[in-house]
């Protein structure tokens, strides 16, 4: 055999020893992890389960973590931690139905399973983990938040979309999301269809005092901090303005978005000039166009310059006019911002028409029962126009 032969003999049988390795790891365990839809076990056996998943790697005094799977892609596992995983047997099936449910279209079946399981993660309902919830963040943790996140925003919920978003975040800089959610901006890691531009609801006012003191990265408590603020000044309440401390390149959209939409008019005005500069870079993707231009709007309109009012409506209705598609719950907030402006300026009749528009494009916004009711109400006989 010749040299180069022998060389090349060595290198196929030390790529085939390697390749062998976690299957000879596996029989020395004993351990298997059965999986759901078909998928093949994982080469590696099980070393660990808690809430997180099934964490499978190389035995060992500590183990050696390849990979976690989570819950909902895990039917059973056979082995020494048989026992320990049977504990997680009813978060397993409830994440896997939930799953299920929302991937063929049926978010209001899914949504009361996530929220079953979330509450399972937290301790209540497992049994199985005594160290706090927040030391085990997790891929099944952001897939039922993930899950959490979409069901709510499907029927127009966002304000209470926004802690499980926080916590997909915080899963997401902990590493333990592969790959982000369809609802999340790749480049920002925000959810397009949450602004923190809301609505007057009760829903938005539990959201202004909600308990931002989580064990959250800095970035999460930041964005925490940020669109409670913001829920509190559409509450109507006395929000005073506080610079956040951890700043992202989404944090930053989020603060600016905020921020003109403070009491305090030095903090409207700059943020508005920073909003502008984004408007006018031509590189802001539409969805972010359309937060700038209604934070704009809507810190404009708390101005007392009349000029700088309607200045305000205009970006407010520039929402409706072109991503009405793409953002229909900010399209019905502006609507409903832009009446309530026109209004405050003397314009009732223009503002009555953006409200029955309101009404007619977006029957179910929460914005509705926001709005002055005389500008919701049809008008009367005088007003209509006269059969052609």
């Amino acid at each position: 055999m010749t040299k180069v032969a022998w060389l090349m003999f060595r290198l196929v049988i030390a790529l085939a020893i390697a390749c062998a390795a976690p299957l000879a790891h596996a029989q020395e365990d004993g351990g298997t992890v059965v999986l759901r839809r078909g998928e093949p076990a994982p080469a590696y056996p099980p070393v660990a389960v808690d809430t997180r998943g099934v964490h499978v790697g190389i035995a060992g005094e500590p183990a050696t973590l390849v990979r976690t799977i989570s819950w909902d892609r895990v039917r059973r596992v056979d082995g020494p931690l048989a026992a320990q995983a049977a504990a997680y047997s009813e978060l397993a099936a409830t994440v896997w139905r939930a799953q299920a449910r929302l991937e063929r279209g049926d978010a209001v079946a899914a949504e009361p399973l996530f929220e079953r399981a979330a509450e399972m993660l937290t301790g209540d309902g497992s049994g199985a983990d005594e160290r706090a919830a927040e030391d085990l963040v997790g891929p099944t943790h952001a897939l039922v938040h993930a899950g959490l996140v979409r069901c709510r925003l499907g029927r127009g919920a966002l304000a209470a979309a926004v802690l499980p978003w926080l916590d997909v975040r915080a899963a997401v800089l902990a590493g333990a999301v592969e790959e982000l959610p369809d609802a999340i901006d790749p480049v920002t890691a925000l959810v397009p269809g949450l602004p923190p531009i809301f609505a007057r609801t009760p829903a938005v006012r539990a959201l202004a005092v909600m308990d931002t003191r989580r064990s959250w990265p800095a970035e999460v408590s930041s964005l925490a901090m940020l669109y409670s603020t913001a829920a509190a000044l559409a509450a109507g309440e006395a929000a005073v303005w506080t610079e956040p401390a951890e700043l992202g390149p989404g944090t930053i959209l989020v603060r600016d978005c905020v921020a003109a939409q403070a009491r305090e008019p030095e903090v409207r005005a700059a943020a508005r000039e920073r909003l502008v500069e984004r408007l006018e870079s031509g590189a802001a993707k539409p969805w972010v166009r359309a937060w700038c231009h209604a934070a704009i709007g809507r810190s404009l309109a708390r101005e007392s310059d009349r000029e700088q009012r309607r200045r305000g409506v205009v970006h407010l209705l520039t929402v409706p006019a072109e991503y009405r598609f793409i953002q229909p719950y900010l399209a019905g907030t502006c609507l409903a911002d832009a009446a309530t402006a026109l209004d405050a300026l003397g314009e009732r009749e223009g503002a009555r028409l953006l409200a029955l528009e309101l009404a007619r494009e977006h029957s179910q916004h929460p914005a509705l029962g926001a709005l002055d009711p005389a500008l919701r109400a049809p008008p009367s006989i005088d007003q209509q126009e006269p059969p052609a």
